[in-house]
């Protein structure tokens, strides 16, 4: 008697992009039907009897067109001229960063996540994310909905709004973030420190994660306790004299949720080198 044939292993999933879906506003002038009332006093609900006017194509629908500046995204006066061609590239670490951004911005969209940008402070980590809204929206003319929030003015805003008991996710303050396609989120974890906030952060990644919206996010707090740093509980004297303290990581600051929700949402780019406002602007070499 011949044995049953052994069924195949079956092959692991393949990889799948996650898909970019977004809920488009409904336009306020035509209810979303493409069509508004040819008298400007008719209200947008009204039938198109022949004592209206009928109807006109809303013009709703039309690609909005290339943007030709970052100001109107949020970005800073004195970044808005940052570019991969003005990064300075004082270390072979910087230049191969850069490479790797500079490809993300290349790729996009046909990307899988976004970036997180790790490292010291004056590394050219705001610089770097800048330089690729400039390379996407600039130079490849790509029309993309962008926007620049610095992080610790959006935890200012979230405390004045703390005492008004808004709820978890106020689209009054996530909604021009959550309606883009990138987003920038500078200083991430920078003045924070109340469980309220930490939710309404974790509130937003999640969010910018399910619906696809592609976070590019620097932060100057470790993604892991550097090695020369004592772990919790160590004591601080021994032979060799006191040990440092633990440093902060990102995850003291957001909560290890949001971090997680991060190693899903971004690629992890460290950005190591000299502070470069030392290392070249307090030498003549740049603009003072």
């Amino acid at each position: 008697m011949a044995s049953p044939e052994t069924p195949a292993a079956e092959a692991p999933p393949a990889r799948v992009r996650r898909p970019n879906r977004r809920r488009a506003p409904v336009c306020p002038h035509c209810s979303g039907t493409g069509w508004r009332p040819a008298r400007p006093d008719a209200r947008p609900d009204a039938r198109p009897d022949a004592d209206d006017g009928g109807v006109v194509p809303c013009g709703c629908s039309e690609p909005a067109p290339a943007p030709t500046g970052l100001a109107d995204l949020g970005v800073p006066r004195s970044l808005r001229d940052k570019t991969f061609g003005n990064f300075e590239e004082i270390s072979d670490a910087l230049r191969r960063t850069k490479k790797t951004v500079l490809g993300w911005a290349d790729r996009y969209p046909d990307v899988h996540a976004g970036l997180l940008l790790t490292g010291p402070s004056g590394v050219g980590k705001t610089h770097l994310a800048v330089a690729a809204l400039s390379r996407i929206l600039r130079e490849r003319a790509i029309r993309a909905r962008a926007r620049f929030v610095y992080f610790p003015e959006l935890v200012r805003t979230l405390q004045r709004g703390s005492g008004e008991r808004r709820p978890l996710g106020d689209e009054r303050l996530f909604g021009p973030a959550l309606a883009s396609e990138i987003l920038v989120l500078d200083q991430l974890g920078a003045e924070i420190g109340s469980a309220w906030l930490e939710e309404q952060l974790l509130y937003l990644l999640t969010r910018c994660l399910h619906d696809g919206v592609f976070v590019i996010a620097t932060t100057a707090y470790p993604t892991r306790t550097p090695r020369s740093a004592s772990p919790p509980g160590s004591p601080d004297g021994g032979p060799f004299g006191p040990k440092r303290p633990a440093a902060s990581t990102l995850a003291d600051k957001i909560t290890a949720r949001a971090v997680s929700v991060l190693r899903e949402a971004c690629q992890f780019v460290e950005v190591r080198g000299d502070d470069y406002r030392e290392a070249v602007l307090q030498h003549g070499l740049g603009y003072y």
